[in-house]
């Protein structure tokens, strides 16, 4: 009995998640989640307490990983960078995301597209937050010695909401995941925005 309702579980979040990613959470109709399901609303809500903690269930793995992947940012030469230090950090940095994208291409852009009013409405925002303090922990400090930057915060936030909407379109274009296609272009992200970022302002 016990696989069996971990079955129609599974089902459901993977009907769940086709709906959200057509719709959005606003949308999303939980009478189409039930049918192809293959089952009846009132069913659903014996495994999920409401629409949002079923949105949650789908989006939060997502979250949770590229919130963790960068958080876990660590760098600890002496800024700038030496090429070949760059290099590594950029190379882990860009295997993680490509496998988070393979891993949960879906539930990414549903995160970033159709999670108004939801918990993770502002998910976009947090995740630019975090390469923001990343930047003002280990870059900003270091521009700003060179007193070239008027403007420090303005810079460190235009960066990081910048690698994320480019992530974001990244993920929108990657209906069929090729990894090397992937890392090329994070490649090219990354370089555009931290390549001898410190430099540029000598």
């Amino acid at each position: 009995m016990q696989v069996l309702k971990e079955q129609v579980r599974r089902r459901i979040v993977s009907s769940a998640r086709a709906e959200f990613l057509k719709k959005g959470f606003g949308q999303a109709s939980m009478r189409i989640v039930a049918e192809s399901s293959e089952i009846t609303v009132g069913n659903i809500y014996r495994y999920f307490s409401s629409k949002q903690s079923l949105f949650e269930d789908v989006v939060s793995p997502a979250y949770q990983v590229l919130k963790s992947l960068l958080e876990s940012v660590q760098i600890h030469e002496e800024m700038p960078l030496p090429s070949e230090d760059y290099i590594r950090f950029r190379e882990q940095f860009v295997r993680e995301i490509a496998t988070a994208i393979e891993a949960y291409r879906d539930e990414i852009l549903i995160l970033f597209n159709g999670s108004e009013g939801t918990v993770f409405s502002d998910a976009m925002n947090e995740l630019s937050g975090i390469i923001f303090s990343v930047l003002e922990k280990y870059v900003l400090e270091t521009i700003a010695s060179r007193n070239s930057v008027q403007n420090l915060k303005a810079l460190g936030r235009l960066i990081s909401k910048g690698i994320v909407e480019a992530i974001k379109d990244l993920v929108a274009r990657t209906v069929i995941f090729e990894r090397d296609a992937v890392e090329n272009e994070l490649r090219m992200i990354i370089d555009f925005y931290f390549r001898d970022l410190v430099t540029r302002f000598d």
